[in-house]
């Protein structure tokens, strides 16, 4: 019965996700015809940092759905099966990257309701937890410190160790200034660092450590 339940819950989720992706789309679309008027459209990079919360949530629920349904993630004795194990690595690394993606898409929210955006405020109906209100662009601390932490960590079991200087390169900084305040949940943390650095941290290693190669060999 349980399992039922989550399916549909799961099921729905990945519904609601495709949908608002469509609107989001639309909106994105219609703010660039709009351009004349820039008050009253939202910014490319605030429906850009809506379109990658939705679409990293969307990929969380896809793959516990895959999870939950699939019998082959599971043996007999209902213990993880190699294919199982790979998968909850997989879908706790997804959680991680839709953790440190909802805080820049509740400050988005927030910022349409200061601003009597209704535009924002009409797509993003339906989830109350985008409501919530935060300190400053970002994830706690601690879930941002583990994000970069268990990124250096997949990095180092893939044979490649790194530092952060190596993540704020890949960034596109040239000091560790906007870094230190994105990990320590700065204040001052723009919504442009910490799309940035939350899209390096969701790189896969190969495509890390080719593009740090390839800045290095640009130098």
């Amino acid at each position: 019965m349980r399992s039922t339940a989550e399916r549909v819950k799961l099921e729905r989720e990945c519904a609601n996700c495709r949908h608002i992706l469509i609107e989001l789309t639309r909106l994105s679309i219609r703010s660039s015809l709009l351009t004349y008027d820039h008050h009253a459209t939202p910014e490319p990079g605030e429906i850009h940092a809506l379109q990658s919360y939705f679409v990293a949530r969307g990929l969380r629920a896809e793959a516990e759905l895959e999870y939950l349904c699939d019998g082959t993630y599971h043996g007999k004795n209902k213990g993880s099966t190699k294919k199982g194990k790979r998968a909850e690595k997989e879908i706790t690394e997804l959680r991680a990257n839709e953790a440190a993606l909802l805080p820049i898409a509740q400050d988005v929210r927030r910022k349409a309701t200061q601003t009597f955006d209704t535009r924002i405020i009409n797509v993003l109906q339906g989830f109350p937890e985008l409501m919530a209100t935060t300190k400053s662009i970002g994830a706690p601390i601690t879930t941002r410190r583990e994000l970069v932490d268990s990124f250096i960590a997949k990095l180092a079991e893939s044979g490649r160790k790194i530092t952060r200087k190596n993540i704020w390169t890949v960034a596109g900084y040239t000091n560790r200034t906007e870094f230190e305040r994105f990990q320590r949940n700065d204040d001052r943390t723009t919504q442009s660092a910490a799309t940035n650095f939350t899209r390096v941290l969701a790189m896969e290693p190969e495509d890390f450590v080719r593009s740090l190669d390839k800045q290095k060999t640009s130098k």
